[in-house]
């Protein structure tokens, strides 16, 4: 009976003692977790105050009244690389929110691996170029396909090639490297379907400790590696690219022989057979002449901004403030196209679509949502409500003209005098 007792207590004295190691360890963890949110906080405003001083600093100089036309376009190039600056970092953020919550939505199709590298190195030539780094291309010896999201594929090289050049010291080497194998015991008529794809991106920089060569994927990951230091991040790059090359079914790891010997990352993806017929390019978007548009939004300096870019494309543009005016104005107006913000102070944008659907003009009018809202969720909101597409802000100039095209190309709807529109090719 005593030994039996003594068993129990001691039974009960080792549960208590795992109990309080494993609380101990979950309290050392949320600690952890704390410090790197204060941390990312931290870099987070860093990182968006950075893009944001040389962007006033421009501004300052175009309202001098002494600017010359070289300080003026220095000064459009500065505002407009800042600003695609600010707008990869809030993008990084929803790719992270998108892909915690499993709403990344992904476009896949047959994509020639070397379309896709060139993509990649047109984003990071900016990058490279400043640094004055030398890149070499070694592609394999055959057409590579593989089955993917152009657009997220095209973000994970880009990255790649972008940390390359920033953590090797000016003057460096950057070396891409494709190769195609087939797993242990496939056989050479199934191996287009079987094998794999890699892309080596490797550079002669600051390198990774050894015991840090996983950790940089870790979300929030922040190494003190001078060389980048100014050029910073928000330390979701690495972490982002991993899940998407893992939801393409493939793989990223890190490689390097330790600090100031280089890295090198791979991407492993699937390989396809090419495809029978390559999918031919995408047409060239026609622009149309004499479009009337009207924008909708309560941000005067975006609206207006936005307005004064349709004018010089050549369109006829007028503008409302709120859900109010936009329904008035349209009634008014005619457009045949409507720029449509969701976040109005009166009315929503989904309901203000939907009672201009109600009319006859709104019901040819195609309306466009244009807002900061980008989730899938946001999207099937602006559907249900009767959108016929949808942009995130900051839209590009090239896409809100490609959109506008593409609607008057495909006359989805029969447009008030369409027949007066012209399109030049």
């Amino acid at each position: 009976m005593l030994h039996r007792q003594r068993q129990d207590l001691k039974r009960e004295v080792d549960e208590r003692h795992r109990a309080e190691s494993a609380l101990l360890q979950t309290q050392q963890q949320l600690r952890a977790d704390d410090q790197r949110k204060d941390l990312f906080l931290a870099t987070l405003a860093h990182e968006l105050r950075g893009p944001l001083a040389p962007i006033v600093s421009a501004v300052d100089m175009l309202q001098l009244p002494g600017a010359d036309e070289r300080q003026a376009d220095w000064a459009h190039q500065v505002i407009a690389r800042q600003a695609a600056q600010l707008a990869r970092l809030i993008d990084d953020l929803m790719d992270v929110s998108r892909i915690k919550t499993g709403k990344v939505e992904l476009r896949l199709e047959p994509l020639a691996l070397a379309e896709l590298l060139a993509q990649a190195l047109e984003s990071a030539e900016p990058v490279i170029a400043l640094s004055r780094h030398h890149t070499e291309l070694q592609p394999a010896t055959q057409p590579v396909w593989v089955q993917g999201d152009r657009a997220r594929l095209a973000q994970v090289l880009g990255n790649l090639l972008t940390n390359a050049a920033k953590y090797t010291p000016p003057g460096g080497r950057i070396t891409v490297e494709t190769t195609v194998g087939t797993d242990v015991g496939t056989d050479a008529a199934s191996a287009a379907e079987n094998g794999w794809a890699e892309v080596a991106v490797s550079d002669t920089g600051a390198g990774i400790p050894r015991d840090q060569l996983e950790k940089v994927f870790e979300m929030f990951h922040q190494e003190d590696r001078s060389l980048a230091h100014s050029q910073g991040g928000l330390g979701v790059g690495l972490w982002l690219s991993r899940r998407l090359v893992q939801l393409h079914g493939g793989a990223l790891s890190a490689h390097s022989a330790g600090e100031g010997k280089g890295s090198r990352f791979v991407v492993r993806l699937p390989l396809i057979a090419p495809p029978s017929v390559a999918p031919p390019a995408p047409a060239q978007a026609a622009t149309p002449a004499g479009l009337r548009v009207l924008v909708v939004d309560d941000s005067t300096d975006g609206a207006e901004t936005l307005a004064m870019l349709l004018e010089v494309l050549g369109y006829d543009v007028m503008l409302a403030a709120d859900g109010g005016q936009a329904l008035a104005k349209g009634s008014a107006f005619q457009p045949h196209a409507v720029l449509l913000d969701i976040g109005l102070p009166d009315i929503d944008g989904y309901e203000v679509c939907r009672r201009m659907r109600q009319s006859n003009w709104g019901r040819q009018a195609w309306v466009i949502a244009l807002t900061g809202w980008g989730a899938a969720a946001d999207k099937e909101a602006a559907t249900d409500a009767g959108f016929d597409a949808h942009l995130t802000k900051p839209a590009q100039a090239e896409d809100l003209v490609q959109m506008l095209s593409q609607l008057v190309a495909t006359r989805r709807h029969a447009a008030p005098d369409a027949a007066n529109f012209s399109t030049e090719a």
